[in-house]
């Protein structure tokens, strides 16, 4: 019995464990062998035989490993693709480099085949120029040919050097002929020395400043009677030119004579007023103050501490005065010593009874492909711009304007009895405050890339072509009705660095202004030139000249012909050294 038992007991720990142990399909196939009883309570109890996709069979530690290997595989592209950047950048430098590299390479192989240039030409020039020249006149000359009436060509003003040959005659010349470094001779003794060593003159003045568009210090003459002396004066000078002074001041309110000089600012004449014989073959125009190069130079009179004697008439002025001047004239100033101002001719005035001068800010435009004609230049001061409101709107205005504003002419508009010139997107000017330079075809004979200037006096604009590509455009002054500009076609017969023009004597339009700057003679006395008295270009002003602000003459001064050759200080057109032609029209 006991034996019995004990497998009994076996068996049925047998049966348990193999029903925790069996797999699903066990369970399954047991249930199948089972009776239908068993097979369904074993099928309730058997798990889900469904089966699983690929991903949904993924364990977590998979789907990790593979979003690694992605992420790792990123990193390596974008390393790569960086290494790949960071070698052409470096490609680039390296090629930027050697550019720049080949580009000082050839910087100084030009400046250093230049500099042997200049030098090789240096050598030949002191081969050829062994001599020193300096002007030694306020304006010293220098002539066509080496003989005594040979035609002017060129001047100097005192303290200016050159080189010169050595002597090539001595034919009406005692002291010899030196042909000039820029062509002509001058005589040695007659308003030069010469040496073969460099030379200076003392006193010279200051030279003019050629960078500058305003080449000397101006002052202007701040009241009537302003006394220029040939040298400091003493208080007893002084007190003796304040006596007849009075006396002339009585005179004059009593009716025994014609009042002072008075000066109108407005009405500035830019014409030489006296003695304008132009020789037919070129000479060169002269002033009415011996400064003309023809005149050579006045020399102070003899200096003295005491007062001479009164003069024999009670309304002369002593010899030490040289002029009287009035309110409005213009002298330039050379230094000043205590408190007077030398001028650049080495007289003297009292430095409070004059003041400095500020010229117009005005330059005009550089003319090119991105920047053509026409060109709109508002000249009218306090001018406004006009906007619409609405496409169909009237004009109305819409801010200031300054003055010489310019810009490109997009559409020309009337709208009643008024002009509108417009100047941006819903932007214009009107036609009463603003000028327009527009292109021209070059007159007839012009060569091609032949510099000239177009003047037309109703717009009052310039324009310099080359050709017929025009290279730059401004506004200018021409002469009031009664003074009109000439038209016509003309060429430059004289340039000068500056030069006087005055006429004290005529009457409420006396004027004298020492030095105006960068003349062009064109027709007798007629002239460009600079005007730094009044800033109201793109007016008719002058008495007809045409005036230019001082920055847009000294650029034209360079540009056109003749060329005044280095240390000159003014030129005459030769056939080797032509004027420019300048047109002028209505």
């Amino acid at each position: 019995m006991a034996l019995v038992a004990g497998i009994a007991v076996f068996g049925l720990w047998y049966h348990q464990s193999s029903k925790k142990s069996k797999s699903p399909e066990d369970a399954e196939s047991a249930a199948l062998q089972a009776s239908p009883a068993e097979a369904k309570r074993a099928a309730k109890k058997a798990p889900p035989t469904t089966k699983a996709s690929p991903e949904k069979a993924a364990s977590p530690a998979g789907d990790e490993a593979k979003a690694a290997r992605k992420e790792a595989e990123r990193k390596e592209a974008e390393r790569k693709e960086a290494e790949r950047k960071e070698a052409e950048r470096k490609e680039a430098e390296q090629k930027e480099a050697e550019r720049k590299e080949a580009e000082q390479k050839e910087a100084e192989r030009k400046e250093a085949e230049q500099k042997e240039a200049e030098r090789k030409e240096a050598e030949r020039l002191a081969a050829e120029f062994p001599m020193h020249a300096v002007a030694f006149h306020f304006h010293a000359q220098v002539l066509e040919k080496p003989q005594k009436g040979s035609r002017v060509i060129a001047y100097a003003r005192r303290g200016g050097g050159f080189r010169v040959s050595s002597r090539v005659s001595t034919e009406d010349c005692r002291r010899g002929w030196h042909k000039t470094i820029n062509g002509g001779y001058i005589c040695d003794g007659e308003g030069y020395n010469v040496a073969a060593q460099p030379i200076s003159f003392a006193p010279a003045p200051q030279g003019p400043n050629l960078d500058n568009p305003m080449p000397y210090d101006y002052r202007y003459v701040q009241r009537h009677n302003t006394i220029e002396y040939w040298k400091v004066p003493s208080l007893d000078e002084m007190k003796a030119v304040d006596e007849v002074l009075g006396r002339i001041r009585r005179r004059d309110k009593g009716g025994g004579a014609s009042a002072e000089p008075q000066h109108d600012e407005d009405a500035l004449r830019e014409v030489l007023a006296r003695a304008r014989a132009i020789a037919a073959d070129g000479g060169i125009a002269v002033s009415g103050e011996a400064d003309a190069p023809a005149l050579g130079v006045l020399e102070p009179a003899p200096s003295s501490e005491v007062a001479p004697p009164p003069p024999a008439d009670p309304y002369d002025l002593p010899s030490y005065v040289h002029l009287r001047l009035a309110r409005g004239f213009y002298v330039t100033a050379n230094q000043q010593v205590d408190t007077w101002i030398q001028t650049v001719r080495g007289r003297y005035i009292a430095a409070d009874s004059l003041s400095e001068v500020t010229p117009s800010s005005l330059k005009g435009e550089l003319i090119s492909s991105r920047n053509p004609l026409p060109i709109v230049f508002v000249t009218g001061i306090g001018a406004n711009y006009f906007e619409r409101a609405t496409p169909k709107a009237a004009l109305r205005p819409a801010g200031d304007v300054p003055q010489y504003a310019r810009f490109a002419l997009l559409e020309e508009v009337t709208e009643g009895k008024r002009r509108f010139y417009r100047v941006g997107e819903n932007r214009y000017v009107s036609a009463r405050v603003a000028n327009v330079a527009r292109l021209v075809s070059p007159p007839a004979g012009v060569k091609e890339g032949e510099k000239w200037i177009d003047v037309h006096l109703t717009e009052q604009t310039l324009v310099a072509y080359e050709g017929a590509t025009p290279v730059f455009a401004t506004v200018v002054s021409s002469g009031r009705a009664q003074h009109r500009t000439p038209p016509g076609s003309f060429r430059v017969y004289g340039k000068h660095v500056s030069i006087i023009m005055d006429d004290p004597d005529a009457g409420t339009e006396s004027y004298s202004i020492e030095d105006v700057p960068w003349t062009q003679f064109y027709d007798k006395g007629y002239a460009l030139h600079a005007a730094f008295w009044h800033d109201r270009f793109g007016r008719v002003r002058s008495h007809g000249c045409i005036n230019l602000s001082p920055g847009d003459a000294r650029r034209l001064f360079f540009w056109t012909g003749p060329e005044v050759p280095v240390g000159m200080h003014g030129a005459i057109a030769i056939t080797g050294n032509p004027g420019t032609l300048i047109s002028i029209r209505e």
